[in-house]
């Protein structure tokens, strides 16, 4: 998009403020337009250490800082010959199209803006680890992320029996109401809703199997489904499916209790995703493996080529399977064929994320990978080029989980900051983020917004 346009420093300044810090004048044109916007040096840096993240060792050097001339400044000979190499630096970015048309390079040259819509609830008491939302309710599951805290909970929770000092605890809200709330002495993990049914998996290994009715919980029982946290849930026809820290992918008929499933992995298990049309799980683990499972059968074994899979997701129309490393946010994209081809699953692309990625969404229409990260930014890559579109902070903490409305183009966030985001995404992306923070949007959503 941007390889019409031309880009130079013709000039500098020295600010009449403190009489050292220099601005450097950046000129862009193409045939309709000019602008100038002034940077400085560590600027720059800012720039090459943020586009380090998605495209590796490959970029240019910038001029090295001297301490010498920290101290005493720089001449103006020196300060007009790391000009002619910080244009020299912006030639060598705006040759290659990826980086030209990152949200990093565009937003540092003042492109058009994009305005970015973003409702939040807040006041919860723990940190959220994974949420459920439609129209008309929304189910949230809270821990208590401190690690202190968790001790300290648990050592009451022993020397008192009677005393119950919870660490997790599952809300219920219904027409914007908060209608119930479960609490836990055990960290709660992760969620499955469905038809009034809902599995909650908890740190010990314990899966809780609740039923609910408008306003209150129904029944509600608990499963001993494993030795260690439970790290990924489903429920279907009379099947919980789950795996675990212990190393298994279990599924139990909860009608008759009867282990359907016993599979026991080398590693640890780290996420499950489950397509009902297909009759399929897909299960990631702590070695860079995918496995793809039908009922007790494994069809076929992924190798990813990095440690901890740290989340799937599965597009049903295109048949794309797209998972994401953790610890160096390799991103790969899968095409798992028709129904009962998955044995045939071939790798179409694979990009690379920021590090330390932890949960991924994809629009089918709109051809964009959504990534949520530790640092609680969001990634959002183009799939037609592998390029970075735009990143932008929405949390304080980490990003736990992600849901995208493909009708609506919302993404829904959670984190361990103790927030939900609703992010309004424009129909086009134009250069910089403008977010627009507002405490009410979406019907009467912002009544949720209450201390508990």
């Amino acid at each position: 998009m941007l390889l019409n346009y031309k880009i130079s420093i013709p000039s500098f300044s020295i600010s009449e403020e403190d009489g050292r810090t220099t601005h450097y004048q950046i000129k862009i044109q193409n045939e309709t337009k000019e602008w100038i916007v002034q940077k400085r040096y560590s600027e720059f840096k800012k720039l090459k250490d943020s586009l380090t993240q998605y495209f590796g060792d490959i970029l240019p050097e910038l001029p090295k800082k001297k301490y010498i001339t920290f101290l005493i400044g720089k001449s103006d000979q020196e300060l007009d010959q790391r000009r002619q190499e910080l244009e020299k630096f912006l030639h060598v970015l705006s040759r290659d199209e990826k980086i030209i048309n990152s949200g990093q390079f565009q937003s540092f040259i003042n492109l058009t803006q994009s305005k970015v819509s973003v409702t939040i609830l807040q006041n919860f008491k723990f940190g959220i680890r994974d949420f459920y939302y439609s129209e008309d309710l929304l189910i949230i599951l809270n821990a208590e992320t401190n690690a202190l805290s968790r001790i300290d909970a648990y050592i009451q929770n022993i020397i008192d029996d009677q005393a119950i000092v919870p660490v997790g605890s599952i809300e219920c809200w219904e027409h914007s109401q908060k209608s119930w709330t479960k609490k836990y002495n055990s960290q709660a993990i992760c969620l499955y809703f469905h038809n009034q049914s809902l599995l909650i998996g908890l740190d010990n290994g314990m899966i809780n199997y609740i039923t609910i009715l408008p306003g209150k919980i129904n029944t509600s029982y608990e499963i001993e489904q494993h030795e260690g946290r439970v790290m990924g849930v489903h429920l279907f026809n009379q099947f919980i499916y789950s795996v675990s820290k212990d190393q298994n992918y279990r599924v139990v008929n909860f009608q008759t209790g009867k282990l359907e499933v016993d599979y026991h992995h080398n590693f640890e298990l780290t996420c499950l995703k489950f397509n009902e049309i297909r009759n399929c799980a897909f299960i990631g683990d702590r070695n860079g493996q995918i496995m793809i499972f039908q009922n007790s059968i494994k069809l076929v074994t992924l190798d990813f080529n990095d440690q901890f899979v740290r989340d799937l997701t599965i597009d049903p129309i295109k048949n794309y399977l797209i998972g994401i490393c953790f610890y160096t946010g390799s991103t790969i994209v899968y095409d798992i064929g028709g129904i009962g081809q998955e044995k045939n699953t071939r790798k179409i692309t694979q990009f690379k994320n920021k590090d330390k990625s932890r949960c991924v969404c994809w629009s089918s229409s709109r051809g964009e990978v959504y990534i949520g990260n530790s640092d609680g930014t969001i990634t959002i890559w183009s799939a037609k080029d592998c390029s970075p579109i735009k990143e932008y902070k929405v949390h304080q903490n980490e990003i736990t989980k992600m849901i995208w409305n493909e009708e609506a183009s919302i993404l829904m966030t959670s984190s361990k900051d103790k927030t939900i985001k609703i992010i309004c995404l424009p129909k086009k992306w134009e250069g910089d983020i403008i977010i627009e923070k507002k405490k009410k949007s979406l019907d009467d959503i912002e009544q949720w917004n209450q201390i508990n």
